[in-house]
This record gives C-alpha cells, structure tokens and sequence, in this order.
C-alpha cells in the first residue's frame, strides 16, 4: 500500500490503465477519475489539420492589421500633404479629410512592389465654392498633388 495524501492506494492503481473500444484508445487515472485522454488516428489526423488552418488564419489577421496600420500613416502623410499645397497656394482645405479614391499594387524606381493609393480632398478658393484635389502616393511617398479646377456643385 502506498499513500499519496488523498488516501490509500495499491500500487496497480497507480499505473494507468488502457481501455480499448471500437479502435479508440481511452486512457484512465485513477487520481482523476474524469479526465479522459483519446488518441486515435482520426483524432491525431485531425490535430495535424487545425494548426494549419490556425497559422493560416493568424496570418491573415496579421496582414490585415498590418495593411489597416499602413493605410492609417499612408492617410496622415496624405492630409499633411494636402494641407501644406492648400496653403502654399493660399486656399482652404475643407473638412480636414480626404478619400480612397484608387488602390493599386505598383512598382517603385527600384522595381520594389509597393500599394499605389489616389486620395481626394475638397478645397476652397474663396469660401463660397467647392473643388476637388488629389493626393497619388506610392507607398508612403507623395508623388503628385492636385489643386486642379474640377468644380464640385
């Protein structure tokens, strides 16, 4: 006999002991009578299977929230931008926003890929009109800004 402080035990139901049912393994302790630990080889197929499809799916969430981070610094480099042309040409830059107009994958001088975005803003001249500018960025770099005489009515 042996005593493990929950009681006595004989040392045979210490060991674990197998049960086989229908080709399922079940392995019993005795100290915890409830736990069940199953190992059959659908089971174990099964384990192999869903670590891929987790990576797989923490992977895309990983993307996805590096794609949301850069658009968000790609947006504040953008209305700086577009605040900066609109007082260098002594216009007013309206609402304090801009917009995804277009979203592109692009190549640099390098020839490094990287996301090509148009944003639009509005402005106004003489504060009774509206027009619409844009931003073409290529990654975080503004390439081109446009104050043109589009009219918004």
């Amino acid at each position: 006999m042996r005593h493990n402080g929950n009681g006595l035990y004989r040392e045979e139901h210490l060991k674990q002991r197998q049960i086989a049912c229908h080709g399922v393994i079940l392995f019993l302790c005795p100290r915890y009578p409830a736990q069940l630990t199953i190992q059959s080889p659908s089971y174990q197929r099964r384990l192999a299977v869903m670590p891929l499809f987790e990576l797989l799916a923490i992977l895309t969430l990983v993307v996805l929230a590096w794609f949301w981070i850069d658009s968000l610094a790609a947006r504040d480099i953008a209305i700086a931008a577009a605040r900066q042309a609109c007082q260098a040409d002594g216009k007013q830059f309206l609402d304090e926003s801009i917009s995804v107009k277009n979203l592109r994958a692009l190549r640099n001088d390098e020839g490094h890929l990287c996301i090509g975005r148009t944003y639009e803003f509005e402005y106004s001249e003489t504060s009774d009109d509206r027009r619409r500018g844009s931003v073409v960025m290529l990654g975080r770099q503004v390439i081109i800004i446009n104050t043109g005489l589009v009219r918004v009515h």
